[in-house]
């Protein structure tokens, strides 16, 4: 949700941005079951995620997306799809890291419980942090993150 109020946020703003959607929900809809994935499902969410960043990579000032190549290479744990996805970044991207808000669990297309999704959530800032990924940390409520990541990009380019 906070990907989709970031991306209309921009537009708002007249700035020339895309979203890019989360491969493995588009699956999940489509009734595979992801909680217990191959190596070769895997391969197939990562690789289809990095087409869809590729489509519109240097074609927009900004890309907005909550599923990032890391976290697909986090899903695989395969060092190979890890050091490809390190490899794709090109130094300018700002990670945001969102809390959890138990009152906002959407379990639509999703495979994790909310209790399990903690977890991973945890393990995963570890990972990103090990990738050296800076994480900006956004504590505001879930009704204002959206408009509150998009002033933050603005202004980080002095764009506002």
């Amino acid at each position: 949700m906070t990907a989709a109020l970031v991306f209309a946020h921009l537009k708002l703003h007249f700035e020339n941005s895309e979203l890019v959607r989360e491969v493995a929900k588009d699956l999940v809809y489509e009734g595979l079951d992801l909680k217990h994935r191959t190596d070769a499902l895997q391969l197939r969410i990562f690789a289809d995620q990095m087409t869809r960043e590729e489509l519109v990579d240097g074609r927009v000032d900004y890309l907005v997306s909550d599923s990032p190549l890391l976290l697909n290479a986090y899903y695989s744990g395969s060092e190979d799809l890890k050091k490809l996805a390190k490899k794709h970044l090109r130094g300018k991207e700002l990670h945001f890291w969102l809390g959890k808000d138990p009152s906002h669990h959407e379990n639509a297309g999703r495979v994790h419980s909310l209790q399990e999704s903690k977890k991973i959530d945890q393990e995963m800032k570890t990972y990103l942090e090990e990738c050296g990924i800076k994480l900006i940390e956004v504590t505001e409520p879930i009704e204002t993150r959206g408009q509150w990541i998009t002033q933050y990009v603005l202004k980080k380019l002095d764009i506002a």
